[in-house]
């Protein structure tokens, strides 16, 4: 269980750091062949990853893909689409109204935000204008319990007040578990509906070198249950409320893959675009709703794709080699190292994955270097359906639009140490995130029918 926890978190990381070549929009010929692919940086759908070393610790085989069934004919051509950053106050001031915020938008060097009522936006001046909505950190206070007379404790269920209470702002106070406890107490949130309680044990004084009796400890309270809060909606509801939240701020329903988590005290709805048609990876936005049907926190993307150039793509046979040579995903090459050597060491199989399906599809990709800042494409992959329910890119563009490899002298920096998001970001909703690593084109492979 380890070890397949250890290569799930690698195969995500090796998706984080996988960077390849991949075309310019801006820089078409004037003929009808797309240009040649200039490097980008395929990122993934969390920013809380960002070390390579769990990668690295495996070899390449440290997986084996099976294929149920035969691989399908897919299209043979697909298009890119570019994504940018240029936005205005106009445009987040819509995005604010549709998310039920009236407050003045703030324009700073990273972008822009808006805080009313105990909530704010921010909309950061990167490729695609990624938005998030959440409570404002400035809002958060102390859980506090109301004041009693000296030595006194609170009588069980005083309310008390603080947003760190829990997202309801609030909560009782439970009593101890003993009739004759000291004057202790404890606070439950109700936002976790967790009604814990705390058996306190008082000693009396005991003289210097003296024999005193053990006092008997009353047992604790029994710990009920937890419930759900009161008025969470059922998963349609919660599923409604998004897909009505998203399509207001401008995302495109028709189509899309629609995944709703059940959070215990929120639904988390979770909603993949399709782009021209295709299904995307690392395009998502999503909703956390509460209870009564409020929006807790949401993230999406605030510009719209641009249409670029059309390229042709391997078959599905010679996208299997690709993962198979890049065992988590996209790279052109294996992104995970040789295992460190070690003698006497037991070799463990590879773990085996059974691929279920393949579909043509779009991968977010922001371009790299610094004609390109603010620049990301939509660019064709492959993506690889799993019968755990996951899935695995693999791009798909054919060999010889890919990149020229990056001369030494040329080659980018490793990644930079773990950073942490900023304390507004709600904790449900991160970004999508970019490394910069730089591999090879991959060798020739077959080109797909069209």
């Amino acid at each position: 269980m380890l070890r397949e926890r250890m290569l799930a978190r690698a195969a995500i990381a090796g998706f984080v750091v996988g960077v390849i070549g991949l075309a310019v929009v801006a820089g078409r010929s004037s003929d009808s062949s797309p240009s040649r692919l200039p490097a980008i940086a395929l990122g993934g759908e969390s920013a809380g990853i960002r070390t390579v070393s769990a990668a690295l610790s495996f070899p390449a085989d440290a997986i084996e893909y099976r294929v149920r069934g035969t691989l399908p004919d897919l299209p043979g051509r697909a298009r890119a689409w570019e994504v940018g950053r240029d936005g205005d106050a106009s445009r987040v001031e819509a995005l604010a109204h549709a998310l039920g915020l009236d407050g003045p938008v703030k324009a700073g060097a990273g972008g822009w935000t808006v805080s009313a009522s105990g909530h704010s936006l921010r909309v950061e001046r990167q490729p695609g204008l990624p938005w998030y909505f959440g409570p404002d950190a400035r809002a958060i206070g102390p859980c506090t319990v109301p004041a009693t007379a000296a030595g006194a404790s609170p009588a069980p269920d005083t309310p008390v007040a603080g947003s760190e209470c829990g997202l309801s702002g609030g909560g009782v106070v439970r009593s101890a578990g003993s009739a004759d406890a000291t004057g202790s107490a404890m606070v439950s949130s109700s936002a976790t509906t967790t009604a814990s309680t705390l058996a306190v044990c008082p000693l009396p004084p005991c003289p210097q070198n003296a024999v005193c009796p053990a006092v008997a400890c009353p047992a604790p309270e029994p710990v009920p249950a937890p419930e759900r809060p009161a008025g969470l909606p059922t998963r349609e509801h919660a599923e409604a409320t998004a897909r009505a939240l998203l399509a207001k701020t401008g995302v495109d329903l028709d189509g899309a893959r629609v995944r709703v988590d059940d959070g215990f005290s929120q639904w988390q709805v979770t909603v993949d675009p399709q782009v021209g048609g295709l299904p995307t990876f690392g395009y998502a936005g999503s909703v956390s709703v509460g209870p009564k049907g409020a929006v807790e926190a949401a993230n999406g993307w605030l510009t719209q794709p641009v249409r670029g150039d059309e390229y042709p793509l391997v078959t599905a046979a010679a996208g299997l080699e690709r993962l198979k040579r890049s065992p988590f995903g996209i790279g052109p090459q294996p992104l995970a190292g040789g295992a460190p050597s070690c003698d006497g060491c037991q070799t463990l199989p590879p773990q085996v994955r059974t691929i279920t399906g393949v579909r043509v599809g779009l991968a977010f990709a922001p371009l790299l270097g610094p004609d390109n800042e603010g620049r990301a494409l939509l660019v064709p992959v492959l993506l690889f359906d799993l019968e755990d329910g996951g899935t695995v890119p693999v791009l798909a563009v054919a060999d010889e639009f890919l990149p020229k490899p990056v001369p030494a002298e040329k080659r980018l920096p490793e990644p930079g140490p773990a950073t942490t998001e900023p304390a507004d970001v709600p904790s449900s909703v991160v970004p999508a995130a970019s490394t910069t690593s730089v591999t090879p084109p991959l060798p020739p492979s077959a080109p797909s029918g069209s």
